[in-house]
Parts: C-alpha cells; sequence; structure tokens
C-alpha cells in the first residue's frame, strides 16, 4: 500500500514536471506568434504607406511637368 502511494506521489511530481514545461513552451510559442503577428501587421502598414507615398508622387509628376533647364 505504501510503495502504491509512493509511486502514486512519483507520477504526480512527474506530472506537474511535464505541466510546466508545456506550459512554458505554450508561453513561448505564443509570445512568438505574437511577436511575428506584429511584424506581419507593421510590414502592411508600411507598404500601405509607401504606395500611398508613390501615389501622390505621381499625381503632382502628371499635374506640373519637370521643368527643362534653361540653356544659357
Amino acid at each position: 500500500m505504501r510503495d502504491k502511494a509512493n509511486e502514486d506521489e512519483k507520477e504526480i511530481e512527474i506530472m506537474k514536471k511535464d505541466s510546466k514545461m508545456w506550459k512554458e513552451k505554450l508561453k513561448v510559442e505564443t509570445e512568438e506568434k505574437d511577436f511575428y503577428h506584429k511584424q506581419a501587421l507593421d510590414a502592411k502598414r508600411k507598404n500601405k504607406l509607401l504606395k500611398v507615398a508613390i501615389g501622390r508622387l505621381q499625381v503632382e509628376r502628371e499635374v506640373s511637368p519637370p521643368k527643362k533647364p534653361a540653356l544659357e
């Protein structure tokens, strides 16, 4: 009976260690996923800004043609 209780306690300790390990792995994976998600959102935001800036430059170029240098 005592042996069974000792074995059960050892199993419980092993399970607790495993549980802690898996919780830590989950935390690391979640942090990594969040990091890459934020990186992707930032990249999308920057791409949108670049597209808007390019569009504005193209409109400005079409409205006012480049000036030709005067010959001396």
